[in-house]
């Protein structure tokens, strides 16, 4: 059991960090699993191990910190923001912010 906690918060702080990284690492990574132009995965990836069924999610100032990840990404969600999921949106204030709040679940992560 140990083995998967360990497995599930490493994904989810290499979620986290795609979401921190710069417009260009991004792009590269979606290009690198087949999902360009489409951003969506950055999004989904992050999503996939921070709502898993059946676990215990993280808990303090960590789990705060992701759960504003979360609510960053869906406050973008939905075919109304559509445009928000493009290469070119990635230099826009919205991925900027979503920069910036990942960035700080890094920095409240436990060590």
């Amino acid at each position: 059991m140990l083995l998967c906690v360990e497995w599930r918060e490493k994904q989810l702080l290499d979620a986290v960090k795609r979401l921190a990284a710069p417009p260009d690492e991004q792009v590269a990574h979606v290009h690198a699993i087949g999902s360009f132009p489409s951003l969506d995965e950055l999004a989904l990836e992050f999503d996939d191990v921070f709502r898993p069924t059946g676990s215990s999610p993280p808990a303090g100032e960590w789990a705060d910190a992701l759960k504003r990840v979360a609510a960053t990404l869906s406050a973008m969600s939905g075919a109304e923001n559509a445009d928000l999921w493009t290469q070119e949106a990635l230099h826009g204030p919205e991925w900027a912010e979503v920069r910036e709040v990942a960035r700080e679940a890094i920095a409240r992560r436990p060590s």
